[in-house]
């Protein structure tokens, strides 16, 4: 658990003219290991993008949905599956592709 992350969910904000905007704010930071798990291409308009799949371990913590993304240094890691470990609640699986 040597990488420190930031874990954001998206808030709707409103500024000093009235309107709304979204935003990310923090829910969480901790500490997390992050492995990759497979890599692959697709075709998003008209481009190729890389796609690369990783998974985040943290200590549990409830509240997690997939509706949030991590963020570890400038990247950016969108949710796609929580896995509760042996359902133990002691470890979470954060299951994430991160896209380039």
């Amino acid at each position: 658990m040597k990488r420190v992350i930031s874990i954001q969910q998206k808030a709707k904000v409103k500024d000093s003219v009235g309107s709304w905007s979204e935003t990310w704010s923090e829910v969480i930071k901790t500490r997390a290991a992050i492995w990759p798990v497979s890599a692959g291409e697709q075709v998003k308009n008209q481009q190729v993008e890389n796609q690369i799949t990783h998974k985040v371990r943290i200590r549990y913590q409830a509240g997690i949905i997939p509706e949030m993304h991590i963020v570890y240094n400038s990247r950016v890691f969108e949710i796609i599956s929580i896995i509760n470990v042996q359902e133990e609640n002691r470890w979470l699986d954060l299951i994430c592709t991160e896209s380039s």
